[in-house]
Formats: structure tokens, C-alpha cells, sequence
């Protein structure tokens, strides 16, 4: 079994399905399927069982993915001691991040990035942090760029902390807001929570919301119709053709979501991980300094 292997179940772990791995490498279904057979004949044991939703592990399948990480990573770690003493920032980096920084602020660091590192192959994978957050529990990526405060003993950097901003239309801009309804957008618990306290102290009831979206975008557009109002971060609102206005609680302290990007200390020995962070948070001061 080698890095590829592992790699090639590590994704089957996560996607539960051998027709979304075999699409992420561009082979056939039939390709894959001999491949895990290959597998299941080295190791002398089924790993891998196949139903109509998906596919699961077996026991003893889970039990091989932690040593599939560690080769990983420790094939990592001697591929850049090799492109070290030849002058040379390679090997691979995999990130996990969130929905709305992926799509905001991450491509401008990547940008950055890729021109100075060319060499250095990037795996992102987005998504709600909270369940990015237990993934990253697992040491499941060198990287994880999450919102809000999380429980974590190791690295950490906080890359930015945002206000948070009532959105509406134009039209709407000088309406009561407990006139029409709020449209509630999916975000974290810590958002959730201060979201509620500022609404209970402006006398606002949520509980008739009548739209619920789980796209920021989507939350945006609707705003943006008249079909209500909303609270978003303000790293969204660019683009954001309406009424915008940063909230603040009734002892002036001001609404905000704090971003992080949490790392394994093990992985931060890595070259091509220690230049990404210091990348990083020179794209977040050159965002808010350009």
C-alpha cells in the first residue's frame, strides 16, 4: 500500500462513495472498485462495505485510517526535508474552510500563495465550521480556517474579527423591523446567540420568521427583494446592494464574528504550512491595508 492508497481511502471515509472518489480522479467507477479489491486482497480482510446510500468501513477498515494519516504525514515530511536541501517549497497542503471565507477571502491568499509556491500542491475542502471544526479534531488536515471561538490547545491565529450588520433593502431602510419579517441565515451558535440578545433588547420578536436559508447569498438576495431583513457579517456585504448598517448591543459593545485558522503543531514543521500561515495573514492585513 502506498501514499496513494491511502489517500484513495481516506476519501472514500469521507465521501462514503466510490463513484464521487472515482469522479475526483477522473477514473471509472469499475477502476475504483478494483482497486479497493486490491486492497481488501493485500490486507487479507474486507475493509469497505458497499450499500445502495453509500459505502461504510468495517471495524477493522476504521482501524486502518489512522495509520493512513500518519503515512501521509510522514510522507509529507520527507518529501519537504528533500525539498528543502534542494532550495525548493513543494509537497502538499490541504485546508479546511469555511463557506463564507472560502468563497470571500480565501482565493486572494491561494493567489498570493500559488505565484510564490508553484510547486506546492493545495487540497481545500469547504463547509459549515462546526462540523470542519470535529473534523479537524481528528487531524484530518494541516489547516483549518473556522468562525468563531473554538476549544483548542494548540496552534491558532485570529485572522480577523468582522462586524456583524443589519441588511434590508433600499426601500425598507426607514421601516420598523418589527413591521416584516426577519430571514434567518444558518451560522454558528456564537453568532445564533448574539443575534438573539440584540433582539431581545431592541423588543424584536424572531419567532415569526417566516424564511430560513442556509446560503448566504441566497439571505442576501432576499434582502435585497424587500422579502425582509437579516444580520450578516460585513466581509459578505461588498456587493451588497442595499441598506447596511454594524449593530451594537445596548452597552455599546459592538456585534462581531471572530475567524481563526487552527493548525496541528506537528504539521507546522512542514515548510510549505509555516509559509501559507505567514501568507495568510499578509493577505488579511493587505485586505484591510491595501
Amino acid at each position: 500500500m502506498d501514499s496513494r492508497d491511502c489517500q484513495f481511502l481516506i476519501d472514500l471515509y469521507e465521501m462514503k462513495s466510490i463513484t464521487k472518489v472515482a469522479q475526483k480522479y477522473y477514473l471509472s467507477q469499475p477502476a475504483m472498485t478494483k482497486r479497493l479489491q486490491r486492497l481488501e486482497e493485500e490486507f487479507g480482510c474486507t475493509i469497505l462495505l458497499r450499500r445502495k446510500k453509500g459505502v461504510s468501513f468495517t471495524a477493522v477498515g476504521e482501524q486502518v485510517l489512522p495509520y493512513c494519516r500518519s503515512m501521509l504525514r510522514l510522507n509529507q515530511e520527507m518529501m519537504g526535508t528533500i525539498n528543502r536541501h534542494q532550495g525548493i517549497v513543494g509537497g502538499s497542503l490541504s485546508i479546511l474552510c469555511s463557506l463564507s471565507y472560502s468563497y470571500y477571502r480565501l482565493p486572494w491568499a491561494l493567489k498570493l500563495y500559488c505565484q510564490r509556491y508553484p510547486m506546492v500542491g493545495v487540497t481545500v475542502q469547504a463547509g459549515q465550521s462546526g462540523p470542519l471544526y470535529y473534523q479537524f479534531l481528528k487531524n484530518e488536515s494541516c489547516i483549518a480556517i473556522l468562525r468563531g471561538e473554538r476549544a483548542w490547545g494548540d496552534g491558532r491565529i485570529r485572522l480577523d474579527s468582522e462586524p456583524l450588520c443589519l441588511v434590508c433593502s433600499h426601500e425598507n431602510a426607514s421601516r420598523a423591523l418589527k413591521d416584516y419579517s426577519y430571514i434567518a441565515s444558518h451560522t454558528d451558535q456564537a453568532v445564533v446567540s448574539q443575534i438573539e440578545r440584540w433582539a431581545l433588547e431592541q423588543n424584536l420578536p424572531l419567532y415569526n420568521t417566516k424564511l430560513s436559508v442556509n446560503n448566504i447569498n441566497c439571505c442576501k438576495e432576499m434582502a435585497r427583494l424587500g422579502l425582509g431583513w437579516s444580520i450578516l457579517p460585513r466581509t459578505c456585504l461588498d456587493d451588497f446592494d442595499g441598506t447596511v448598517r454594524p449593530l451594537c448591543f445596548q452597552d455599546g459593545s459592538p456585534l462581531k464574528r471572530d475567524t481563526y485558522v487552527l493548525y496541528h503543531s506537528s504539521y507546522h514543521e512542514l515548510q510549505q504550512v509555516r509559509l501559507f500561515l505567514d501568507t495568510l495573514v499578509e493577505s488579511e492585513r493587505l485586505h484591510h491595508h491595501p
